[in-house]
């Protein structure tokens, strides 16, 4: 059986079969000729806050304090690509961003099930509207070589569109740790990390 969400792959890998949700047409049309598919336009439901988002993610100088000074107590500052990728690709900080998606994800399903069976639909737009951006901003780091791992790619667009879905149901649950995440990206850093045990610690950002 397939599972109910897939939080964070990309519309044409996502396939939702169950009772009442939604069949992929392009998806379906892909897997029986083979041939590409032009995506199928529907209209954009996010809501304002979301919107908002995106604008401040557009207009932000992606990655354009790296490596300047910090006076924020309430971080860790890292000192280099090296040490951000090796914190941002590591076992525990992964954990931690999966265990702050998936506390969305119950919160959604548990108090506001109806909301929630409009994910899907959340991460299609986000996508549309967002990802082009964020993979520009990937592509310029990675090819002026100051971050080499294609993990770290992955890792930023995990955490820009999982932002833009907590702003979206914001109005419904309180959970802001993407929130936090999506402040460092639009102020020019990096946020890559976790020092110390939650819920105690502090986040590392470049």
């Amino acid at each position: 059986m397939f599972s109910r969400f897939r939080h964070d792959e990309p519309a044409a890998t996502r396939y939702n079969f169950h009772c009442g949700g939604r069949f992929s047409l392009t998806d379906f049309m892909r897997s029986a000729t083979g041939a590409p598919v032009p995506p199928i336009r529907r209209n954009l439901m996010l809501t304002p806050a979301t919107h908002h988002l995106i604008a401040e993610y557009k207009t932000t100088k992606w990655f354009g304090r790296i490596g300047q000074p910090m006076n924020d107590r309430s971080i860790v500052a890292v000192k280099s690509w090296e040490e951000a990728i090796d914190s941002c690709v590591s076992l525990e900080w992964e954990n931690i961003r999966l265990d702050e998606r998936n506390r969305l994800s119950v919160k959604l399903d548990a108090l506001h099930t109806e909301e929630y069976q409009r994910w899907n639909d959340v991460i299609d737009d986000v996508d549309l509207l967002l990802m082009p951006t964020v993979d520009a901003a990937i592509r310029k780091v990675l090819k002026s070589r100051t971050a080499t791992s294609t993990e770290f790619g992955k890792v930023v667009k995990l955490d820009t569109r999982l932002s833009c879905v907590e702003a979206e149901y914001g109005h419904l649950v309180k959970v802001d740790f993407y929130a936090t995440l999506a402040r460092w990206y639009i102020a020019g850093r990096f946020p890559c990390g976790w020092q110390g045990k939650r819920p105690y610690g502090k986040l590392m950002v470049f």
